[in-house]
């Protein structure tokens, strides 16, 4: 422990700081943050600095070590009153058996052995997260509340509500009666589990306002009319006809609509179901006033803890049934109450700051849209995945095979056996034992022996983890394999050591992983059942989880194929798969009106190619020299070789022969440009990683590092990149501007993203370049608008069984549809429709989407042309 000398021979000493040692190193910042703010009170406050990690949690052992010579602090003064700026710290101070959300908590005292423990803000997070100065200014109040004898932690709130818990039908029916004259309700659920196949209901409440609610039983562990209470509260929605308030409402509505359900594939039913509903949920509410780059939470508990505390303090989740129904009764009522809270809070919050337009237009409608989504799943070949599986377990030994009849590895063992001999040996008292006694495999899921393989290789790597080692990971791989002999044991052992990675993913997190979240339907169908999340990222695309179903194999993998494999259409049907084309580029080019952007989407130039050839022009000499024939008079003309062609101006060509071409001086230019990806591959193929990193926010050293070059070189690039693209350094400027200004940025639809930025330098760089980025990746919501727009047309047409949406990766919806000419028509129709609406009359580049069919699986095949004919789909079928 650190005693600071701020105030230590003060003899009205009345509360100590607790700071990570860290924090105590700059004074200044310190007093300007912690003590001048206190005031008058600034001389009654004993400032201690503890130890802490460079990462992770500190050893328990250690921190009570530290706080032991607090504490003697403490009774040497006679001091109770103690303010903790650490985490882990104030976790063991107040004897908690598990970290707490400690910023949630601040404001707020914990009372231990005649202490009182107060949670406050480290200041260093500012530097960081400027959006916490709230925190600060709170924890601030608190400690000049505490040192001037008017802190009060008002717990008799939350005793006061008004709840009522119900396990009697008669009674909980009198109850529901009583609140359906009510025209909006806030309602939550307990359950057993996160999985709404499986699991089941618990408890559901109701509130009609922040003060009073009920709870009613709805298990047989609580009540003996819970199968009569679980029957009532389907018949209360079903004639309900008010506005019913969620918080992640969409997590609580799967299991309500299961009431409906006698199988969980019945799509018509949960469809018909959901639309009973009128649903505002205040998580997406919450996340669309407080959008920030510092990703504020959109907890419940969180969001709520100003008005109600930690009411759910003494509850674990995980086990509700070992509580009896009055503790988690009343923990579920007064998460309603908190749900209504929000409601009002943020809808008033959206008023003031013009959001109103957004919530009702693109993501309340998005609530049903996303959960009608959710429940109806994704079918999978599960014997197929089990295959795969099987296959993919039989490459991985067939790798292992490559790797250990190489003489890299076996020199790696023998060098591994020494040193587990030499360290066993230390430790045995009798017999010693030799190498020939180790039974030791090399192990390629293992960094350290990577590591020893590439030192044996003399491979040459900088990129380092954040623990200063040696990367071992995919990419670093795959540069290698770039730079060194085909023919060479290294290539083959890195090629090796690609695949098991490749495999590695493939199998743990798209098969390991899902095989056992498969449900089968009544139809024989196995679908595995997703969360779509509308709050978790700031730029409002969807995220996923529990399992991440956007994560699937990119088309470019070798793994892509099979794995798609096994996502089949159901019976009678064909999936069908429509994605935006080029979707952000488009979006940056129309922002921004940069020249070179616009030329890849209008003109026909490649943007690798261009880029590549801004890059290096003169290591493209053939390339270099054609362009500097615009500037000459004459004809211009092309000359095809196979799937090539060759370029040339009239001063080039003794003899005009039929092999040459005439074009417009126009398409010279983009012709030749585009002649890099036949002339100039690997240079071509090297900017890839210049350009995407450019694109977003990586500087000079990045470059540097990858090409492994000079400094003026890489800062050359760097600048022909931008010099390149200036329109979009324009846009990016504007962007940062209107944020120093306004204190957000514009989205998609009328959406905003907060942000402030930070002091440090780079911190603030990184900021911009999210902001900056999130202003184009929201135009993902196209996507969600086309999706709300889709749902409504097929069910105001009657085709809900015939046209099930079934997935949102990003910028493209799949869908099964009926393995029929005239539905397939209609589909085809109505989604091209929504999803190429007009966003904006004056983009120079309109909103083009493509649509594909996959007759049994996901593998698209057959291309489904926009405005196809019942003919021409019956010739595609």
């Amino acid at each position: 422990m650190k005693l600071l000398n701020i105030n230590k021979n003060s003899t009205n000493l009345s509360a100590i700081l607790i700071l990570p040692e860290k924090a105590t190193l700059n004074l200044p910042k310190l007093i300007s943050n912690y003590i001048a703010p206190l005031n008058e009170s600034k001389d009654n406050i004993l400032v201690t600095g503890v130890f802490t990690p460079e990462k992770g949690a500190i050893k328990k052992s250690i921190a009570d070590a530290e706080l032991e010579e607090i504490l003697e602090l403490a009774e040497t003064y006679g001091i109770t009153d103690i303010f903790v700026a650490n985490a882990d710290y104030y976790k063991f101070l107040t004897k908690a058996k598990k970290r707490p959300a400690f910023e949630r908590e601040i404001g707020s005292v914990k009372q231990i052995n005649g202490l009182n423990i107060y949670p406050v803000l480290n200041y260093q997070v500012l530097a960081f997260q400027a959006s916490k100065r709230k925190l600060m200014d709170k924890s601030i109040e608190t400690m000049k509340a505490v040192l001037g004898g008017t802190y009060s932690n008002d717990t008799d709130f939350v005793d006061s509500l008004d709840i009522k818990l119900y396990t009697d039908f008669d009674d909980a029916y009198k109850a529901l009666k009583e609140l359906s004259k009510y025209d909006m309700l806030a309602v939550d659920i307990e359950t057993t589990g996160l999985d709404w196949v499986n699991d089941r209901l618990i408890t559901i409440s109701f509130s009609p306002n922040e003060t009073s609610g009920i709870s009613i039983a709805l298990c047989e562990e609580y009540s003996s009319d819970y199968k009569k209470n679980l029957n009532l509260i389907k018949k209360f929605f079903e004639q309900y006809k008010g506005k019913v308030i969620g918080h992640n409402f969409s997590f609580d509505m799967k299991f309500i609509v299961k009431l409906w359900l006698s199988n969980v594939d019945d799509y018509k039913t949960i469809v018909d179901t959901i639309n009973l509903f009128d649903i505002d949920d205040t998580m997406v509410m919450s996340a669309i006033c407080l959008n920030n780059v510092d990703k504020a939470s959109y907890k419940l508990k969180d969001l709520a803890y100003e008005k109600y505390g930690n009411w759910d303090g003494d509850i674990d989740q995980s086990v509700l049934l070992t509580y009896p129904f009055e503790k988690t009764g009343k923990y579920n009522t007064i998460d309603t109450m908190a749900t209504f809270y929000l409601y009002n809070k943020f809808s008033k919050r959206m008023v003031e700051e013009n959001l109103t337009d957004f919530y009702f237009n693109v993501e309340r409608p998005l609530v049903k849209s996303v959960l009608k989504m959710q429940m109806a799943g994704l079918a999978f070949d599960k014997d197929k995945m089990v295959e795969l599986q099987t296959q993919l377990e039989e490459f991985y030994n067939e790798q292992i095979e490559i790797l250990n009849s190489t003489n890299v590895v076996q020199e790696a063992l023998t060098i591994l056996k020494e040193e587990y001999v030499e360290k066993k040996n230390k430790t045995l008292k009798t017999k010693q034992i030799t190498i020939d006694d180790v039974n030791l495999f090399f192990n390629p899921k293992s960094s350290k022996q990577v590591r020893l393989l590439f030192q044996i290789m003399g491979l040459q790597i900088d990129k380092k983890t954040d623990s200063g080692e040696i990367s071992t990971g995919k990419m670093v791989i795959q540069e290698q394999l770039e730079v060194v002999d085909k023919d060479s044991e290294n290539y083959k052992i890195l090629k090796a050591l690609e695949e098991i990675a490749f495999i590695k993913t493939l199998k743990s997190t798209f098969l390991d992983g899902l095989i056992p979240k498969l449900v089968e339907g009544s139809d024989g169908v196995h679908r595995i059942y997703g969360n779509l999340n509308q709050t978790g990222t700031i730029s409002f695309r969807l995220s996923s989880n529990n399992p991440n179903l956007l994560n699937m194999p990119s088309t470019g993998s070798k793994y892509a194929k099979p794995f798609k494999n096994t996502m089949i259409a159901e019976p009678d049907k064909v999936v069908l798969g429509y994605d935006f084309s080029s979707l952000e580029t488009v979006i940056l080019a129309n922002k921004s009106r940069d020249k070179a952007t616009l030329d890849t989407l209008t003109r026909g130039i490649n943007g690798h190619n261009i880029n590549s050839w801004n890059y290096w022009p003169e290591q493209m000499p053939i390339v270099t020299e054609k362009m500097k024939l615009l500037n000459k008079s004459g004809k211009f003309y092309y000359k095809p070789d196979g799937e090539h062609y060759m370029t040339y101006h009239s001063s080039e060509i003794d003899e005009l022969t039929n092999e040459y071409i005439e074009i417009s001086k126009d398409e010279f230019e983009v012709k030749t440009i585009n002649m890099v990806a036949f002339l100039y591959k690997d240079l071509r193929q090297k900017s890839k990683k210049i350009s995407f990193g450019c694109s977003y926010g990586s500087g000079a050293a990045k470059i540097q590092e990858y090409l492994k070059c000079s400094k003026q070189e890489a800062e050359a690039i760097f600048n022909r990149y931008w010099t390149l693209y200036s329109g979009v350094r324009e846009y990016y400027d504007k962007v940062e501007e209107q944020l120093i200004e306004k204190g957000y940025v514009d989205l998609a639809f009328g959406g905003k993203l907060y942000a402030t930025l930070p002091e440090d330098k780079a911190k603030r760089g990184s900021v911009i370049r999210s902001v900056s980025n999130a202003t184009i990746q929201s135009f993902a919501l196209l996507t969600a608008n086309a999706l709300n727009k889709i749902y409504k047309e097929i069910e105001d047409k009657g085709l809900t069984e015939h046209i099930k949406p079934i997935a949102f990766i990003y910028d493209s919806l799949e869908f099964q549809v009926t393995k029929d000419p005239e539905i397939l028509k209609v589909a085809n129709d109505i989604i091209i429709k929504h999803m190429t609406w007009i966003y904006d009359e004056n983009w120079a580049v309109p909103v083009e989407a493509e649509g594909e069919l996959g007759l049994h699986n996901w593998n698209f095949d057959r291309v489904l042309p926009i405005g196809a004919t019942k003919e021409e789909i019956q010739e595609i079928l």
